[in-house]
């Protein structure tokens, strides 16, 4: 759960200057190596701060990149259009180049099983060794699920003090989670989904809201091979209700972004 706010200042920016200001492509900012996996590399090492929309038919995502990230083209297979944008004043951006890439994925899991901004980790990790070592035992996905599930929700407890506190620009870190063992829905999102996908299960990473939560908020999506469906989970949840069941009901869950 966090401010809502705080998180709309940057779109409404980017809508404007990509209409706004002309194109003056001269760097080379994406990379499409990774395509078949579902993602797209960004170079922001350049420019320092940059932006990034990624556009599919109507649907508009918007990150602010730093250094060398991946982003996932998650609106299913078809043309997208990615605008790299380049901070010019406070939170303007300028449209720097504009790249048009077609993706054709025959299994789309493959991109929730990849490193990504909002669900970033290496096999170097602190919570990704620690996902290995839990699960060392577990011979199905479904025990890994439940077995990671319970570690976060034992060892990391809801900061309420951090959720007014957080910028536009904001992206948990897995491994300080997992140090401080506190955070917000967003790091709890995170955290689940990146341990899982080091172990070779797809999961999202959803934004939206529930039906009795008033703020805007952050879960998983977690998808169980044997049935070939997407079940829901909420750590989040679970620990500051109290209430500790894995699968939720997901018509109590409106999506609005996924990742």
């Amino acid at each position: 759960m966090f401010k809502e706010k705080k998180y709309f200042i940057i779109y409404i920016t980017l809508m404007f200057v990509l209409f706004m200001l002309p194109v003056d492509a001269s760097t080379e900012y994406f990379d499409f190596t990774k395509l078949s996996q579902g993602v797209v590399s960004v170079n922001a090492t350049v420019d320092g701060t940059m932006a990034v929309r990624i556009t599919k038919e109507n649907k508009n995502t918007d990150y602010i990149v730093k250094g060398l990230t991946q982003l996932p083209l998650q609106h299913g297979n078809g043309e997208y259009t990615l605008y790299a944008l380049k901070k010019i004043n406070g939170n303007q951006y300028k449209v720097v180049q504009t790249k048009k890439v077609t993706l054709r994925l025959e299994d789309p899991t493959v991109l929730y099983l990849q490193s990504v901004q909002k669900v970033e980790w290496s096999k170097d990790d602190v919570a990704i060794k620690k996902a290995e070592e839990l699960t060392k035992e577990a011979t199905t996905d479904q025990e890994k699920i439940r077995i990671i599930y319970d570690y976060i929700y034992d060892n990391v407890a809801y900061d309420y003090n951090k959720e007014n506190q957080l910028t536009p620009s904001y992206l948990p870190n897995i491994d300080t989670t997992i140090a401080t063992g506190q955070g917000i829905c967003y790091d709890y999102a995170s955290l689940y989904a990146s341990m899982l996908r080091s172990q070779g299960i797809p999961t999202k990473l959803i934004m939206g809201r529930k039906d009795d939560i008033d703020q805007y908020h952050a879960w998983n999506q977690v998808y169980i091979k044997e049935t070939q469906q997407w079940i829901t989970v909420d750590i989040t949840y679970d620990v500051t209700t109290g209430k500790k069941e894995l699968e939720k009901n997901a018509l109590s869950y409106i999506v609005e972004n996924t990742y």
